[in-house]
Protein backbone atom coordinates (compact mmCIF):
# COMPACT_ATOMS: atom_id res chain seq x y z
CA UNK A 1 0.00 0.00 0.00
CA UNK A 2 2.74 2.34 0.62
CA UNK A 3 5.28 1.10 -1.84
CA UNK A 4 8.10 0.17 0.78
CA UNK A 5 8.86 -3.25 1.65
CA UNK A 6 8.55 -5.25 4.78
CA UNK A 7 12.11 -5.41 5.30
CA UNK A 8 12.90 -1.83 4.86
CA UNK A 9 10.16 -0.34 7.17
CA UNK A 10 11.50 -2.36 9.68
CA UNK A 11 15.05 -1.54 9.14
CA UNK A 12 14.05 2.05 9.16
CA UNK A 13 12.12 1.23 12.84
CA UNK A 14 14.97 0.07 14.41
CA UNK A 15 17.11 2.77 12.95
CA UNK A 16 18.86 5.10 15.71
CA UNK A 17 17.81 8.66 14.93
CA UNK A 18 20.32 10.81 12.56
CA UNK A 19 22.88 13.47 13.60
CA UNK A 20 20.50 15.70 13.03
CA UNK A 21 17.67 14.32 14.92
CA UNK A 22 19.95 14.42 17.55
CA UNK A 23 21.23 18.05 17.12
CA UNK A 24 17.21 19.12 17.03
CA UNK A 25 16.29 17.54 20.23
CA UNK A 26 19.30 18.90 21.94
CA UNK A 27 18.61 22.19 20.22
CA UNK A 28 14.79 22.13 21.16
CA UNK A 29 15.97 21.76 24.81
CA UNK A 30 17.96 24.82 24.85
CA UNK A 31 15.87 26.45 22.99
CA UNK A 32 13.33 26.27 25.48
CA UNK A 33 15.28 27.25 28.33
CA UNK A 34 16.12 30.53 26.43
CA UNK A 35 12.52 31.02 26.04
CA UNK A 36 11.76 30.15 29.41
CA UNK A 37 14.36 32.48 30.92
CA UNK A 38 13.46 35.37 28.50
CA UNK A 39 9.50 34.85 30.38
CA UNK A 40 7.91 33.69 27.17
CA UNK A 41 9.04 36.86 24.98
CA UNK A 42 11.71 35.50 23.10
CA UNK A 43 10.49 34.69 19.32
CA UNK A 44 12.92 33.17 16.98
CA UNK A 45 14.49 36.34 15.91
CA UNK A 46 16.43 36.57 19.45
CA UNK A 47 16.37 33.15 20.45
CA UNK A 48 18.87 32.70 17.36
CA UNK A 49 21.06 35.37 18.48
CA UNK A 50 20.96 34.25 21.99
CA UNK A 51 22.40 30.68 20.46
CA UNK A 52 25.20 32.11 18.59
CA UNK A 53 26.20 34.28 21.88
CA UNK A 54 26.53 31.31 23.52
CA UNK A 55 28.36 29.31 20.53
CA UNK A 56 26.00 27.46 18.90
CA UNK A 57 25.54 27.54 15.04
CA UNK A 58 22.23 27.19 13.24
CA UNK A 59 19.91 28.62 11.12
CA UNK A 60 16.97 31.58 12.02
CA UNK A 61 14.60 29.51 9.88
CA UNK A 62 15.98 25.94 11.70
CA UNK A 63 15.33 27.92 15.41
CA UNK A 64 12.02 28.95 13.92
CA UNK A 65 10.68 25.53 13.27
CA UNK A 66 12.06 24.07 15.87
CA UNK A 67 9.98 26.62 17.80
CA UNK A 68 6.61 25.94 15.59
CA UNK A 69 7.35 22.64 16.67
CA UNK A 70 8.04 22.73 20.56
CA UNK A 71 4.05 25.09 20.54
CA UNK A 72 5.94 28.06 21.94
CA UNK A 73 5.37 31.70 20.89
CA UNK A 74 7.24 34.79 21.47
CA UNK A 75 5.64 38.29 21.96
CA UNK A 76 7.08 41.77 19.90
CA UNK A 77 8.58 44.66 21.98
CA UNK A 78 6.05 47.57 22.67
CA UNK A 79 6.05 50.11 20.08
CA UNK A 80 7.33 53.38 21.70
CA UNK A 81 5.38 56.49 20.31
CA UNK A 82 7.66 59.38 20.95
CA UNK A 83 6.09 61.63 22.61
CA UNK A 84 8.18 64.71 22.87
CA UNK A 85 8.79 66.96 19.94
CA UNK A 86 11.39 69.41 21.25
CA UNK A 87 13.18 71.36 19.16
CA UNK A 88 17.30 71.41 18.92
CA UNK A 89 18.80 73.43 21.74
CA UNK A 90 15.07 74.78 23.17
CA UNK A 91 15.19 74.55 27.00
CA UNK A 92 12.37 72.61 28.62
CA UNK A 93 9.29 75.03 29.98
CA UNK A 94 10.23 76.13 33.78
CA UNK A 95 9.17 74.05 36.88
CA UNK A 96 6.79 77.30 38.17
CA UNK A 97 5.77 75.29 41.51
CA UNK A 98 8.44 73.72 42.18
CA UNK A 99 7.20 70.17 42.42
CA UNK A 100 4.76 71.32 45.35
CA UNK A 101 1.14 70.23 43.89
CA UNK A 102 -0.77 71.51 46.96
CA UNK A 103 -2.33 74.51 47.01
CA UNK A 104 -3.53 76.62 50.08
CA UNK A 105 -6.73 78.27 48.37
CA UNK A 106 -9.25 77.46 45.61
CA UNK A 107 -7.93 78.07 42.21
CA UNK A 108 -4.25 78.51 42.87
CA UNK A 109 -2.61 76.11 41.16
CA UNK A 110 -3.81 74.31 38.11
CA UNK A 111 -1.87 71.37 37.24
CA UNK A 112 -1.96 68.78 34.22
CA UNK A 113 -0.46 66.04 33.37
CA UNK A 114 -0.23 63.72 29.63
CA UNK A 115 -0.21 60.13 29.08
CA UNK A 116 -0.47 57.43 26.46
CA UNK A 117 -2.55 54.38 27.09
CA UNK A 118 -2.56 51.22 24.68
CA UNK A 119 -5.80 49.78 23.63
CA UNK A 120 -7.33 47.73 20.94
CA UNK A 121 -8.00 50.78 18.90
CA UNK A 122 -4.57 52.21 19.31
CA UNK A 123 -3.25 54.67 21.77
CA UNK A 124 -5.20 57.09 23.75
CA UNK A 125 -3.49 60.47 24.85
CA UNK A 126 -4.68 60.18 28.40
CA UNK A 127 -5.39 64.24 29.90
CA UNK A 128 -5.51 64.54 33.55
CA UNK A 129 -5.80 68.00 35.23
CA UNK A 130 -6.14 68.81 39.28
CA UNK A 131 -7.40 71.88 39.84
CA UNK A 132 -8.59 73.43 43.39
CA UNK A 133 -6.43 71.08 44.88
CA UNK A 134 -9.20 68.50 45.26
CA UNK A 135 -11.03 67.67 41.92
CA UNK A 136 -9.81 65.62 38.84
CA UNK A 137 -10.55 65.98 35.06
CA UNK A 138 -9.57 64.03 32.27
CA UNK A 139 -10.23 63.10 28.76
CA UNK A 140 -9.17 60.17 26.59
CA UNK A 141 -8.45 61.28 22.77
CA UNK A 142 -7.43 58.83 20.22
CA UNK A 143 -3.94 59.56 18.92
CA UNK A 144 -4.09 60.54 14.84
CA UNK A 145 -2.88 57.59 12.44
CA UNK A 146 -1.06 59.61 10.60
CA UNK A 147 -0.25 63.70 9.59
CA UNK A 148 -2.95 64.18 7.53
CA UNK A 149 -5.27 64.07 10.50
CA UNK A 150 -3.39 66.95 12.19
CA UNK A 151 -4.40 68.12 15.63
CA UNK A 152 -6.08 65.74 17.75
CA UNK A 153 -9.78 65.80 17.79
CA UNK A 154 -11.82 68.14 20.23
CA UNK A 155 -14.53 65.40 21.88
CA UNK A 156 -14.65 64.33 24.99
CA UNK A 157 -15.30 60.68 25.57
CA UNK A 158 -17.25 61.11 28.71
CA UNK A 159 -14.76 61.82 31.59
CA UNK A 160 -16.32 64.07 33.98
CA UNK A 161 -14.91 66.12 36.96
CA UNK A 162 -15.28 64.00 40.52
CA UNK A 163 -14.53 66.17 43.59
CA UNK A 164 -13.29 63.89 46.42
CA UNK A 165 -15.92 63.12 49.53
CA UNK A 166 -19.08 63.64 46.98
Amino acid sequence: MLGISRSGYYAWRSRLPSERARFDAVLSEKIEAIHRNSRATYGASRIHAELRAIGIRCGRKRVARLIRRAGLRGYPRGRRIKITHRIALQQAAPDLVGRNFASEEPDQLWVAGITYVRSREGFLDLTLIRFRGAGIGGSPTPLPTNEAEGAYPKASTGFRVRERGG
